[in-house]
Formats: C-alpha cells, sequence, structure tokens
C-alpha cells in the first residue's frame, strides 16, 4: 500500500496512527516548531509513552532559530518583535523538556561550532523529513510545524516493510553516527531510496536527477518551491530544445524567492534563459507556496522526498532523502497531485 497524501491528510492519518500505535514512534523533521499542529500531537505522544510505548523524535538544530518560517539570527529591532521571539523559543524548550520528562529521546542533529557553522548557520543542515509509527511511515517534503502544513505539500505513505527497514537503519546515522558516503537502498515494488548524508558538492539525489533527465523522450514536470538552477536548468532547457514539453511549477509569484532580491537573483536568471526557449512553461501557482520537491519523467518516473533539486542545497551539503520510482499506481497518484495542486 502507497498513498501519496497532503499535509492535512497526513496529519489526520499520524494522529490516528500514532495514537493507535504498540511499538515505535520515529519523527524525524528538520524543523520541530511547538504550534497547532504539534499542539495536537503532543498529548498522543505523552499519552503513548505512558503506555510504554518508545518515541524517538530527531530535528535539526536550526529549527530553534526559525520562527514563523523565518530564519532568526540576529535580534529583532523592536521591542515587540524581541518579546515575540523569546515567547516562542521559550515555548519550544518547555515542550522539549515536557516530552523529555515523559521519557521521549530527542536528538538535535548538527549543532553548529562556535565559528563557521554559528556564521553560516544553513550549512550542513538535515533536511530529512520522515516518519515512522510501528509498521507505517511516511516520506516526503512535510515538516511537523504550522507552515509545513499550510503549504502545498505531500507524503508517500507506506507499509512496505523493506523501506520501513532502510529508514529505521537510516535514523540513527546523524551527527557523529552519520556515514561518509551518499548510499542507495533498492526497495521492492518501489524503486530505489537515494540518501545523501550531507557531503558539501555533492548528491546522490541531484546526480541522479542529471542523470535521468537526458532520457526524457516527451514530458518533464519540475516542482519545487526553489527554481532549477545551473547544470539541471542547462538539462531542462536543452531538453525543451528538442521537443520535450518541460513545465516549472512553483509558487505565487509574490513568494519573496521570486519578488525580493537577492533572493530573487536566480528566478532572474531563469526568466532570462528561457525567454524565448519553445517547449517550457514556468507555472506559479496564483496564490499559495509550493513545498512539493517532484520531478516526474515521461510519467514512467519520478523523483522527489526532501532534496530541493539545487545546487546551492548541494554546496551547502543538506542531508536529504529521496524516492527514484516507476511505481505505476505512484506515478497515477502523483499526476493527480500535480494537476491538482496547480487548480487549487
Amino acid at each position: 500500500m502507497e498513498l501519496i497524501q497532503t499535509p492535512s491528510e497526513f496529519l489526520d492519518d499520524f494522529c490516528k496512527i500514532c495514537s493507535q500505535a504498540k511499538k515505535h514512534i520515529y519523527i524525524e523533521s528538520m524543523n520541530f516548531e511547538y504550534g497547532t499542529v504539534l499542539k495536537r500531537v503532543e498529548p498522543i505522544l505523552l499519552e503513548r509513552l505512558e503506555k510504554g510505548i518508545k518515541v524517538f523524535i530527531t530535528f535539526d538544530w536550526i529549527s530553534r532559530r526559525y520562527i514563523d518560517d523565518e530564519l532568526v539570527l540576529l535580534p529583532a529591532l523592536t521591542p515587540a518583535t524581541r518579546a515575540y521571539h523569546r515567547s516562542v523559543f521559550k515555548h519550544n524548550e518547555e515542550f522539549y523538556q515536557r516530552l523529555r520528562k515523559a521519557g521521549a529521546l530527542l536528538t538535535v542533529t548538527n549543532t553548529p561550532s562556535p565559528y563557521f557553522t554559528s556564521l553560516i548557520p544553513i550549512v550542513r543542515r538535515n533536511h530529512t523529513k520522515m516518519y515512522i509509527v510501528d509498521d507505517i511511515c511516511w516520506i516526503g517534503g512535510i515538516n511537523m510545524f504550522d507552515p509545513g502544513f499550510q503549504v502545498i505539500d505531500f507524503v508517500m505513505k507506506s507499509d512496505n516493510l523493506k523501506l520501513i527497514k532502510a529508514l529505521l537503519e537510516k535514523y540513527p546515522r546523524v551527527n557523529d553516527k552519520r556515514p561518509e558516503q551518499n548510499y542507495s537502498t533498492e526497495i521492492p515494488q518501489l524503486g530505489r531510496l537515494l540518501f545523501d548524508v550531507g557531503k558539501i558538492g555533492n548528491s546522490l539525489i541531484y546526480n541522479t536527477l542529471l542523470e535521468e533527465i537526458p532520457h526524457a523522450q516527451s514530458k518533464i514536470v519540475y516542482m519545487s518551491q526553489l527554481i532549477p538552477e545551473g547544470r539541471l536548468l542547462d538539462l531542462l532547457i536543452k531538453k525543451a530544445r528538442e521537443g520535450v514539453n518541460v513545465t516549472i511549477i512553483t509558487s505565487t509569484r509574490n513568494n519573496k524567492m521570486f519578488a525580493k532580491f537577492p533572493f530573487s537573483f536566480p528566478y532572474l536568471v531563469l526568466k532570462q534563459k528561457i525567454n524565448n526557449v519553445p517547449n517550457i512553461q514556468l507555472i506559479h501557482h496564483p496564490t499559495r507556496k509550493i513545498h512539493a520537491k517532484l520531478v516526474t519523467i515521461d510519467n514512467a518516473t519520478a523523483i522527489f522526498g526532501s532534496h530541493n533539486y539545487v545546487e546551492t542545497g548541494v554546496n551547502l551539503g543538506t542531508e536529504e532523502l529521496a524516492l527514484k520510482t516507476h511505481n505505476p499506481s505512484l506515478l497515477s497518484q502523483l499526476g493527480s497531485f500535480v494537476g491538482e495542486s496547480i487548480l487549487y
């Protein structure tokens, strides 16, 4: 059983299945910020912990610097904003302490050194999102905090035991246990599970996508909050000129990644490069932010997960998870998700 779920569908399902957990609950998300979503999840986790169920939670250090989907590195200018930030940080820490006191094992990944990574904190982040409850798992792009449930995104739900085994083996491989090399695992009936371990300038997921694009014969759909750049953009333009229909789907035009310099610089480059190129279409959602990370090729291959498919992320050395699949049912569901995302 594999099922593509939107954020609201995932949250309802995750809470229901967590409340029935018999063995363990694993949560790995870059962001883990207390809010409406985790207020709903917390009592379920505490109740399961009281029943003796093991709960493991991993999130990245940078989550402690996010407020309402904004990375906060410097003190706010106004007293009211500073007070609000302190309140958010305080509520988060109290939440973590309640979970620890109840017996949950919380792991914070990639705490920065006092020097380089504290000055450039986005280097070597754990960007992976995966969730496991007993013999059910979810992988995809959804972060466990309120903004993660307000965007266009999805996860794949599965009861494939080989997939669950691979995810459980991966889960403890963080911080000083992080593998030295990227790796992959073949999952029967699903495809190949790809793991980036955070090597700066080296991404198995990105390289796999670069290898797949040249095989496209008729259609490529690219969907991400970040627009393609570098080698990937050049390949997409090349295929478009060869007659392949290329569709790039991203967030509303008013998103700061497109409307606010210097964030908008890659967007300006893309607009200039695809100008007058036939067979390539850029679609902005009319009102919402896209957070899904998906590329489909000829309705026969899909790559999806946590990776945004940009070289910037590759050069920052983020830990990522993705699935390359030829599964017909998944491809059909992903096609429906894309169509519905554009319409709504």
